[in-house]
Formats: structure tokens, sequence, C-alpha cells
């Protein structure tokens, strides 16, 4: 009868027994780590290490030692970031600064706007798993900036079914979101002559809102895999289509297309302002060097960009 060696793990009931025990059967250590059964910190904080050694390989322990590195600086991240907060919150109070209080959100039904804003998901079998994560990430920026809104868009996402579905209500918190869910595809939710389809690729500048129409936005990342998709889809079902006249009132020196939460709230601010050139300025980010195109502005980068030249021509012609 093999003698069991007994030692309690700090905090659990639960015991390891002696080497020979754990060898007997078949790694019983790894296993339990394995199945989540026992985590690192019981095994290298609360085990003796020699016994470890003997039961599990090198490799194993290697493991298990940068597991517990890992946790070791996530809780001293974790201490200095609360730290960090603490000292800021002094800061503030000591320069009387007040938190304002949070906004009122305005549910869409008491919205003064009508404008209908709808998400097109019917892509869900052209992207990649990844993708889809990151389209409902954008999905959550569109949904933020709108309950913030004074006046919110009439949202909608339609063609939403398959396991993106189920995906996206895995998580409890989006079961109470103040949008329009349809299962349906865009064709059923909506009539034909109803809908302008957005996509860069269209040659029709959209140049103002029209409250009975419904605009919208394909929700496809195809990183350019499938560049003009929607554009021919909008074709082919007869829909209206069109572009942001982004090139009639902004200049970008990067790529011109946008997410799908800018575009969202492109349209939103457009509601608020009547402005394109102040929508644009407001949501498309600096890093994208957008720049008004209006005359002065135009001629202030123009004289920057000849300056740049000659500071080029300068390095140049000095090596």
């Amino acid at each position: 009868m093999v003698d069991s060696e007994r030692f309690v793990l700090e905090g659990k009931s639960e015991t390891v027994t002696g080497i020979r025990e754990l060898q007997s059967n078949e790694n019983a250590v790894v296993q339990k780590i394995e199945n989540g059964d026992m985590n690192v910190n019981q095994v290298l904080d609360g085990a003796d290490i020699t016994y470890m050694k003997n039961c599990l390989s090198k490799k194993q322990m290697r493991k298990l030692r940068k597991e517990q590195e890992k946790l070791s600086r996530r809780k001293d991240k974790r201490a200095k970031e609360r730290m960090r907060k603490k000292m800021k919150r002094a800061a503030q109070r000591e320069a009387g600064y007040v938190k304002p209080k949070l906004t009122h959100i305005r549910r869409m039904e008491d919205s003064r706007c009508n404008q209908r804003v709808a998400i097109d998901m019917q892509f869900e079998s052209l992207m990649q798993p990844k993708d889809i994560r990151h389209l409902f990430v954008q999905l959550a920026h569109a949904y933020a900036v709108n309950r913030r809104a004074e006046n919110p868009l009439q949202f909608s996402v339609v063609g939403f079914s398959g396991p993106q579905n189920k995906l996206f209500f895995g998580n409890p918190n989006n079961h109470h979101w103040d949008v329009v869910f349809e299962e349906q595809p865009l064709d059923t939710v909506f009539e034909k002559n109803e809908v302008v389809y957005l996509t860069a690729d269209s040659e029709n500048s959209l140049q103002t809102l029209d409250s009975s129409k419904v605009y919208v936005i394909g929700g496809l990342l195809d990183h350019n895999s499938l560049k003009g998709h929607c554009l021919k889809l909008a074709t082919e079902k007869g829909y209206a289509h069109a572009r942001l006249p982004i090139a009639e009132y902004v200049m970008l020196q990067t790529r011109k297309v946008l997410t799908i939460n800018q575009v969202f709230e492109i349209l939103l601010r457009y509601t608020e302002s009547g402005s394109w050139k102040k929508s644009f300025l407001d949501v498309i980010p600096r890093r994208k060097g957008v720049v008004d195109i209006s005359s002065k502005n135009m001629e202030d980068n123009d004289n920057i960009e000849k300056e740049r030249n000659i500071i080029a021509g300068n390095n140049v012609s000095s090596m």
C-alpha cells in the first residue's frame, strides 16, 4: 500500500496526493490543470515544488511558471491602474473638478428625428469569424453614438439571422438595445422604392437626406477583397444607390473607406447640423489626413506641400 502524503492547497479544501499516486494516475496534476479543476496559483503557491518537479515534465513546469509570472504581472498592473485612478481623482478634487452628470438617454420612439438608417447583415457567409466580431464592435459604436444623441436616428439591423444572430444575442447585454432587429432580409422589411444603398463605389453623390427613404449601410468587412459587391447587389435588386459626398467637401490623404459606425455617425451629425462638411470634419479621424477643400484651406495646404517638397529637395542635394 502506498503511503500518501497530503498537503492542503491554500484557501482550498481540495488535496493533492503524493508523488507515487500522481504518477500511477496518469499524471493527475496535469489532468486537473487542463480540466480547470486546479489553477496555477494552487500548484505553484500552495504545493511543495519538489513534488511538482518529480511528476511534471520540464516543459510543463516552464509553462506553469510562465503562467504564474503572467498572473503576477496582471496583479501588479491592476494595482498600478487603481493607484493611477486614485491619484487622478484626488488631483481633480483639488482642482475643483465636478464630474458631469450623465446625459439623458432619449429612446428612438421619443426622437424628433424620423430619418431611418439600416445595417444590412446578409453578408455573414462572405466574412471570417473574426471579421464578424469586428462588425459587432462597429455596431456597438454606432449604437452608442445614437443613444447619446439628442434626437437619435431610427436605427434598424436587417437580415440578422443564422449563427451571427445567435452569437450576438449570446451576450445578455445586447438584448436591451434600442434597435429594431429583423431576421427578414432587406427586400422584405422595406419597399424597394424606399431603399437608398450607400456604397463608396456609386457614381451618385448623396446631396441631402430624405425622411421618406431608408439609407442602408452594408454590414460587410471585406478588406477590399469584395470591392464593388454592395453596388452590384443594389443594381441587381433595383435599389437606388449613392455615395457620401466626401470628395465635394473634404480631401482625404489616405484610403476613403470608412467604417460602418463612421458612416452611421456622419448621417446622424448631418441630421443635427444640415452640413456635410461639418459632419465629415467632426467624424472622420484626423489620422486619415482630412482637409477642408475650401479655397483658403486648400491654398494653405498647397503652401505646406510646396515647403515639404523644397525641404525634401534640399535633403537630396546635400547627400
